[in-house]
């Protein structure tokens, strides 16, 4: 998931890439639940938004090969992050 104001690299069939701007200002993403707002899985990317409310902003669970790029993570009643058993680079 890219916010607004962020980027996304798109591969080409011709296997040409192109870089897509996202104008616009960052949003916010709000949960009131009682759980994650985001669980993530395998190479999964988050990218310049806000994330609001839920127990955990950011969860995953023996994963790899996330990335977390200009996130501002509040208002969660646990913890913003909550990683356990990832494997190679978050």
């Amino acid at each position: 998931m890219i916010g607004a104001g962020g980027s996304l690299t798109v591969l080409l069939s011709t296997g040409q890439t192109v870089s897509v701007g996202l104008s616009g200002t960052t949003g916010t993403v709000q949960d009131m639940g009682a759980s994650p707002v985001f669980t993530l899985g395998n190479d999964n990317t988050l990218t310049d938004f806000t994330i609001d409310g839920g127990t955990t902003g950011v969860s995953g669970s023996g994963i790899d090969g996330v990335t977390l790029s200009g996130l501002t993570v509040t208002g969660s009643s646990g913890n913003g992050l909550d990683f356990s058993d990832t494997t190679g680079d978050i």
